[in-house]
């Protein structure tokens, strides 16, 4: 969506507080248990909602006109 990789993007959440404490939710998301693509064990994973998506393109905004 952003051309950039989803490490990326927890990177940039990260740095700017947007992922709520493991085990609870935010404007900016919430976290769920999904099952690991290599393994058989679930783990926990932080999916956005749509207020971030709206947070990430201002941020990409701001970041391609030298703002950040």
């Amino acid at each position: 969506m952003f051309g950039i990789s989803k490490n990326k993007v927890g990177r940039i959440a990260n740095a700017n507080g947007l992922k709520a404490p493991e085990g609870e939710s935010n404007e900016y998301g919430r976290w769920i248990f999904s099952k690991s693509p290599h393994s058989s064990r679930e783990v926990p994973s932080f999916i956005y909602s749509e207020a971030a998506v709206d947070w990430f393109k201002d941020y990409q905004d701001g970041v391609l006109l030298g703002r950040r």
